[in-house]
């Protein structure tokens, strides 16, 4: 999935490298309506694939967003249980690293949807601060359809239920630190 996320923020960089470069040129007027709604056909297959990549890996992340929860809970469970008993040496050294890689491999997951929404709302920006406003009526309608659409930004999902963000990420940590409580206070 981070590939592919890549490509897609490659594509909006390329898009936004055009549009700054049509809309601070001075070429023709007729010129730059050509370019600027190829480029919203652009922008336009960009959604297309994202909304592609989004249905293909959002199951994918469910389960794997719910698989590594459950992991980093017990795997926190066994950390904190060790700490009590003489054997917390041998148990946190073989548990600490396979704790930081299940946490590491959550975190790469969240930051590509991350990713994705940040560079979504580039386009946006990009047209923001060109000279927008030395353009035709004709040219800055055409630009209102990119700015409109970029302020949906691009997301990839967890089951549909809730975007990959560090937000997430955060929070499933702070959800795994109450399981791991809870476990802890059963014992």
């Amino acid at each position: 999935m981070g590939v592919v996320v890549l490509h897609l923020a490659s594509q909006i960089d390329i898009l936004c490298d055009r549009l700054t470069e049509i809309l601070n040129n001075h070429s023709e007027e007729q010129l730059r309506i050509t370019v600027i709604k190829n480029l919203i056909v652009k922008h336009q297959r960009i959604i297309s694939l994202s909304e592609n990549v989004e249905s293909v890996f959002t199951l994918i992340s469910l389960l794997q967003f719910f698989f590594n929860t459950v992991v980093i809970c017990f795997v926190g469970f066994l950390l904190v249980t060790s700490l009590s008993s003489g054997q917390a040496p041998a148990v946190i050294t073989k548990c600490f690293p396979y704790y930081i890689a299940v946490n590491f491999e959550a975190l790469i997951l969240c930051y590509t949807g991350e990713y994705l929404s940040s560079k979504s709302e580039d386009i946006g920006w990009t047209v923001y601060n060109s000279n927008w406003y030395r353009l035709s009526i004709c040219e800055t309608r055409a630009l209102l359809l990119l700015i409109l659409r970029s302020q949906k930004p691009l997301n990839l999902t967890i089951g549909k239920f809730m975007n990959l963000s560090l937000e997430t990420f955060a929070n499933m940590l702070k959800a795994s630190a109450s399981y791991v409580s809870v476990l802890h206070a059963m014992e």
